[in-house]
């Protein structure tokens, strides 16, 4: 121990206990002669003369009077104790019962002590420094009584006053006066109600909070934290401390009876016990992360790319451990990559926020971006190298406790006011994932009558007058969320962050969404009927089996989503990014896609009857089996598409480029065009059958609730000429393969040699040029498009895959660069099957 010179005493206790250190059986030196003061008394005095007064001194207080001061003080210390344990139970239970619906809508509740009505947020930012106060407080208290405690130790009758004592465990906890078996239990029950809970209570506060996801109000709580546990580590030292050292309050101090016997000793275990407490609840209250993950575009066009950003106090952490000195494998220990940047496609802003590449097959990843080990490990579900939850029964135990950081909204009916029963079961029934009298079989079937779709809007609008939408959720940070199966109609989630939210079968009817931040989301069978999406972030969401009948996705961001078997008739769609997006079989008979972003899309079997594509880019896109009956396609650029077996009877494609566009055994009866570019196009096989009065009434009864009439007549009068013209006015310029009819010069020559030295090229070109189109080109071997058309040596397309293969890596082929890994995969497995096909094919006389 390091030595001290003499201190001055603070008050009686602190000198009576400046020499305690010494064992009560060490001599005491003699007391100083008596001196007389006759020589010194005057000689005029009488000796009768009393002497005067001697002047006052302080007198050393008695056992007696140590006592009586000991018991006071610890009576007050008691009645504080008990109460701080009775704010520390009203904390903890008000936590525990704040559900993820009450951070949701900030539901108010009672300040302990004062008694003040508060908002949950300002509930969640007071309460943390108000504990600490009393906890500050609290051990203050325990220091004086300590002090006095300890005083009392060093009397000479202590031992018979000793039984005496106030019974309030913390005294009789210092002056080790119980017995071997009771004494453990006394240290369990003070350290944990004076140093162990008040640290879980202020823990649990900010874990809790968490969800909510306010950088602000967590730095405030962790904070908090921090004070306390400063608090307790600079004081405990001193309340354990015999001689009221604070080095000393780690070291045992004995003290013995005047036979030398060892009495009592100083709690020096707790001590050493709090600093790894310490050291516990600082690195716990830091990893506790409010997620700091934010995407944004940059660019516009064709050049728009997303990004992520980690900000907040986790970016910064991430950021700091990658700039510093630890090796690859050393940082892979303390981070972790992100499941949804991976499942997006984004781009790293700072490559100082993105974990080395060593770190990919982590089995640990932050449920949307990079953060650290620990943190994902608490708080975030676990899942697999790809992003994948791996299920409750794999995690830990401790994870498996702690409240996660994203809000659990599941089944949440969120509205200002509770709906009847019957509105209750209106907005719920009107999620079906196909409409009344529908079924899925092969490529789709008809749609719905038009009076099950008008009957079903009406009953839906009626349900809607009804409720009392939500407002508090405008903006709001809900990244992460489970808001699955909730009931949240005519919300407004305006410019709201919700990417990587859970929004499967969601009843989002009519709700504002414009401007969200949706990166990555879950919508698949959610209700979005004429909800307004517009330039919303949605790449990489997945909205399969999604409701948008007469949604609004202007400008929508939807580069890679998820749209098969979902319902968008009639939306707009207008100037929308959907490069590499998938809509298989959608429904979007009416819809308006003027000038939408669709390179590389797939739009397998969708159905696109009386839609608008003008002006849209649909380079590379496949739309095998589409149906385009009385489509607009005006100006359309559909170079490189595929449209095998597309139906396009009184399709409108004038100056549309169909270049290098696979348009073999499409239907052509009744379409019109002129100026039409099909350099290198492949239309072998074409039909100009003409269609029947039924297939025409069906068509138009499909499509009339979701057309305006100017639409609906135009659209009318488009399919009338698929029933009296064959090619109708469809005239093609341009060496293309097929029939003279529509202007091909090429459909005299061999269609192999046609396709190794026009199409094929043109195919190359494109892919090389455009990232997009190389990668809906190379997803045309997909499992589900092999499924559907399989492979055949006569397909325009066949030999693509070995000619993409030989291009990879070439510096000249930068569109080709861009694929992923999962599109290598299949162009390789795609290679093998054209090797395959070629070997059992007939040879050519």
């Amino acid at each position: 121990m390091k030595p001290h010179g003499p201190r001055k005493p603070l008050d009686p206790w602190r000198a009576l206990a400046t020499g305690m250190s010494t064992p009560a059986s060490a001599p005491v030196p003699p007391p100083a002669p008596a001196t007389t003061d006759a020589a010194a008394a005057p000689a005029t005095e009488p000796a009768t003369t009393p002497a005067p007064e001697a002047a006052p001194t302080d007198a050393t207080p008695s056992g007696k009077d140590l006592l009586d001061t000991v018991n006071a003080a610890a009576g007050t210390v008691a009645g504080l104790h008990v109460a701080f344990m009775a704010l520390s139970a009203y904390v903890v239970v008000t936590v525990w019962g704040t559900t993820h619906r009450d951070l949701a809508l900030d539901s108010p509740v009672k300040l302990p002590l004062i008694d003040v009505q508060v908002g949950l947020t300002s509930f969640y930012a007071a309460v943390p420094w108000l504990y600490w106060l009393v906890h500050l407080n609290l051990l203050i208290q325990f220091e004086l009584l300590a002090r006095k405690t300890w005083a009392f130790s060093t009397t000479t009758d202590y031992a018979a006053l000793a039984p005496r004592l106030y019974l309030f465990p913390f005294v009789h906890y210092l002056l080790h006066g119980a017995g071997r078996l009771v004494r453990p239990l006394l240290a369990v029950a003070v350290f944990t109600s004076v140093i162990a809970f008040p640290w879980f209570v202020l823990l649990f506060v900010q874990v809790k909070f968490l969800a909510y996801h306010s950088e602000a109000i967590t730095w405030s709580q962790r904070g908090a934290v921090w004070m306390d546990a400063i608090t307790v580590r600079l004081l405990w030292p001193l309340i354990a401390s015999r001689s009221g050292i604070w080095e000393s309050g780690f070291q045992s101090e004995c003290w013995h009876d005047k036979s030398g016997r060892k009495i009592g000793a100083s709690p020096w275990l707790a001590t050493r016990a709090m600093a790894i407490g310490f050291l516990i609840t600082v690195g716990f209250a830091t990893v506790a992360l409010v997620p700091g993950q934010r995407y944004e575009t940059q660019g516009e066009g064709d050049s728009a790319k997303l990004v992520w950003h980690l900000d907040g106090f986790e970016g910064q952490l991430v950021r700091w451990l990658n700039r510093s000195t630890l090796s690859d494998w050393g940082r892979c220990r303390w981070l972790v990559g992100g499941a949804l940047t991976l499942r997006v496609r984004a781009e790293a802003a700072d490559k100082d926020s993105e974990p080395p590449a060593a770190c990919a097959d982590q089995d640990v990843r932050g449920k949307l971006g990079p953060t650290l080990w620990l943190t994902a490990w608490l708080f975030d579900p676990h899942r697999d190298a790809r992003g994948r939850a791996i299920g409750t029964e794999a995690e830990p135990l401790l994870a498996r406790l702690l409240p996660e950081r994203y809000l659990d909204l599941h089944g949440e009916v969120l509205l200002d006011e509770k709906p009847s029963a019957e509105v209750r079961h209106a907005l719920r029934g009107d999620l079906d994932r196909l409409p009344a009298g529908r079924t899925i079989t092969g490529a789709g079937a008809a749609p719905a009558p038009a009076e099950n779709a008008s009957e079903k809007q009406k009953t839906l609008k009626d349900a809607l007058a009804q409720t009392v939408p939500l407002g508090k959720l405008k903006g709001r940070d809900l990244q992460g969320a489970d808001l699955s199966g909730a009931v949240l109609p005519l919300a407004d989630l305006s410019e709201s962050r919700l990417a990587g939210a859970n929004l499967v079968s969601a009843q989002i009817q009519g709700a504002r969404l414009n401007l969200a931040y949706l990166q990555g989301a879950s919508l698949d069978r959610a209700n979005l009927q004429g909800a307004r999406l517009d330039f919303a972030q949605l790449q990489g969401a997945r909205l399969d089996f999604a409701q948008l009948q007469g949604a609004s996705l202007v400008g929508a961001q939807l580069q890679g989503a998820r749209l098969d078997f979902a319902q968008l008739q009639g939306a707009y769609l207008v100037n929308a990014q959907l490069q590499g997006a998938r809509l298989d079989f959608a429904q979007l008979q009416g819809a308006r896609l003027d000038g939408a972003q669709l390179q590389g899309a797939s739009l397998v079997g969708a159905r696109l009857q009386g839609a608008s594509l003008d002006g849209a880019r649909l380079q590379g896109a496949r739309l095998f089996t589409a149906q385009l009956q009385g489509a607009s396609l005006f100006t359309a650029q559909l170079q490189g598409a595929s449209l095998g077996g597309a139906q396009l009877q009184g399709a409108s494609l004038d100056l549309a480029q169909l270049d290098a566009a696979d348009l073999s055994r499409t239907a052509l009866a009744g379409a019109t065009g002129t100026g039409v570019s099909a350099e290198a196009a492949a239309l072998r096989g074409v039909s100009d059958q003409l269609l029947s009065a039924d297939a025409v009434e069906a068509l138009r009864q499909g499509v009339e609730p979701y057309l305006d009439p100017g639409a609906l007549e135009a659209f009318t009068a488009r399919l009338a000429a698929a029933r009296q013209q064959g090619f109708g006015t469809l005239r093609i310029t341009g060496d293309c393969f097929g029939p003279e009819a529509l202007g091909c010069r090429e459909q005299g020559r061999d269609f192999a040699a046609f396709r190794a030295e026009k199409h094929l090229p043109a195919l190359m070109r494109r892919a090389c040029a455009d990232a997009d189109v190389a990668r809906g080109l190379t997803r045309r071997w997909s499992v589900f498009e092999r499924f559907l058309r399989g492979i055949d040596t006569g397909d325009a397309d066949f030999g693509l895959a070995q000619a993409l293969a030989a291009r990879l890596g070439d510096a000249d082929c930068q569109g080709l660069a861009a694929l992923t890994d999962a599109d290598r995969e299949t162009l390789e497995q795609a290679v093998a099957d054209e090797q395959d096909a070629a070997a059992r094919a007939p040879a050519q006389p």
